[in-house]
């Protein structure tokens, strides 16, 4: 198995170990719950013709779910798969044990180019000589996917408006990976067009041979001739 993979599975699960609710913040929820329902018995006894009794019946239910959902998450949380893409893409990339080593080398070292997609740290797009990482969230989950950099011969995008909060009057740009007959295998995405032109900056320079931003008509040409 990949050692940079283990690596950053490591670090994911310490992660969403930190993340997770654990038995301080259930406790802490029950007691602002008991408070609560306290506060509402003693203010139905101070108040007889205001009936609380609905209400602290609503507050009770409402703590018990949410201590419930803390509960579950709590066990739940650290025993997701962690990394599942990175780890398929590692396993369809067939590395033979000297391609593996390489991979991980490079993975552990400094990159060539690390840009953070719109200007997030955790989420970088990674370059090496050989190889390019891309992290992203899905599910509220952080992955990769990964290509071998020869696999790419040229990349089409289009863009459009940035979903990303902290960038919602930006635009994207959603770009394809395409092989030598013009054939989509992979791709990314973008938020930012300063990020946008740093990552064909990194890819102009430490992997020449890929022709960027090939237009669409272009591409379907290539296609219908190959």
């Amino acid at each position: 198995m990949s050692q940079w993979l283990q690596e950053e599975m490591k670090k994911l699960g310490e992660q969403r170990q930190q993340s997770a609710p654990g038995s301080k913040h259930i406790i802490i929820t029950a007691v602002v719950f008991i408070l609560i329902e306290t506060a509402l018995l003693v203010h139905n006894q101070l108040t007889p013709d205001y009936n609380a009794l609905p209400l602290c019946g609503m507050v009770g239910v409402m703590g018990v779910l949410i201590i419930v959902i803390f509960a579950a998450k709590s066990k739940s949380t650290p025993n997701k798969p962690k990394l599942p893409n990175a780890a398929k893409c590692i396993g369809e990339l067939c590395f033979s044990p000297e391609e593996l080593k390489q991979f991980d080398s490079e993975m552990m070292a400094a990159p060539l180019a690390l840009i953070h997609n719109n200007n997030r740290s955790d989420l970088p797009i990674i370059i090496t000589k050989h190889y390019m990482a891309y992290a992203y969230v899905e599910m509220g989950d952080m992955d990769y996917r990964i290509y071998r950099l020869s696999d790419i011969a040229m990349t089409c995008y289009a863009s459009g408006r940035s979903s990303a909060t902290a960038n919602p009057l930006g635009k994207a740009y959603f770009i394809d990976l395409l092989n030598e007959k013009g054939e989509k295998f992979g791709g990314l995405s973008i938020d930012g067009k300063k990020y946008f032109v740093e990552f064909n900056e990194a890819l102009e320079k430490y992997a020449s041979h890929i022709k960027l931003n090939v237009s669409m008509k272009e591409v379907k040409k290539i296609r219908k001739n190959s």
